[in-house]
């Protein structure tokens, strides 16, 4: 039994879900801090009953300052050293700016970003100290990429986090540490989020019905989760699943003259 662990937060369901299946698969014990759900159950009886690993369920809501230090403090109580760490965890609100729920969107941020943030410093800072391995990956989006009119908040934390790997990554390097940090950068993408609500992310937007999901084909949760598993392993700085969000990712970042953003905002408009 490998005694490897790999934390990924958010890892109940999906694209959070699919990646610990493929650390399960190559032997590798999991830590899953997510909200305490059934999903989280159900996981962690799965990834034991079919792959054998170790599985420790930490029931957390990440949108809390406290939350990154208490796992951490865990997990060092438990002699747990993280391997690799997955910031999956997330969530996005669609709608008019002034229409939606301020502390909704201020925790979007917190959830999005500052737990992100918080949750590298820890084991970063542990890695390093320790002299030890460490492979970190940032779950960013292709929305990272442009401004994003009807979502314009979760668009916004997607650039930080896009931001922020890749930054982070520079330093690094220049130090010379033995990390790699990688941005997972995946288009519009057919997966089941539990907000902080309970509620399921795509089932509770109505950025379905939008032109964005219409023109743009959705990638699915294990073609995102073993892109950016296999970029994480190679140590590839950034990875954007999909031909098709390949070519908007490149489109986005050459625009100069501004119009990726209405084309965004032409795309999450409704058309029902």
């Amino acid at each position: 039994m490998s005694q490897k662990w790999a934390l990924v937060s958010g890892g109940s369901i999906g694209i959070g879900y699919e990646i610990c299946k493929l650390f399960a698969y190559d032997g590798v014990n999991l830590v899953i801090p997510a909200l305490p759900t059934d999903d989280l159950d159900r996981a962690a009886n799965f990834f034991r009953s079919h792959y054998g690993v170790e599985v420790v369920m930490i029931p957390a809501d990440l949108i809390l300052d406290t939350e990154p230090k208490r796992i951490f403090d865990l997990l060092a109580e438990k002699g747990i050293k993280i391997d690799f760490l997955v910031n999956n965890a997330g969530f996005g609100m669609y709608g008019d700016f002034l229409k939606t729920q301020l502390d909704r969107e201020a925790g979007m941020v917190k959830l999005n970003c500052i737990s992100l943030m918080s949750m590298t410093a820890l084991f970063l800072e542990q890695a390093v100290r320790e002299g030890r391995h460490l492979k970190i990956m940032n779950l960013a989006s292709t929305a990272a990429f442009q401004p994003g009119p009807y979502m314009a908040v979760y668009y916004a934390t997607k650039a930080f986090v896009f931001s922020f790997s890749l930054g982070l990554r520079l330093e690094i390097e220049d130090l010379g540490y033995d990390v790699t940090v990688t941005a997972l950068c995946p288009g519009p993408t057919m997966s089941r989020v539990t907000s902080s609500t309970g509620s399921h992310f795509w089932d509770a937007l109505d950025v379905k019905s939008s032109w964005l999901f219409t023109l743009l084909k959705p990638t699915t949760p294990q073609e995102v989760a073993l892109a950016g598993y296999k970029a994480m392993m190679k140590g590839k700085r950034m990875v954007v699943p999909g031909w098709r969000h390949k070519i908007v990712a490149w489109f986005s970042r050459i625009d100069t003259t501004g119009i990726s953003g209405k084309v965004v905002r032409f795309l999450q408009r409704q058309h029902k």
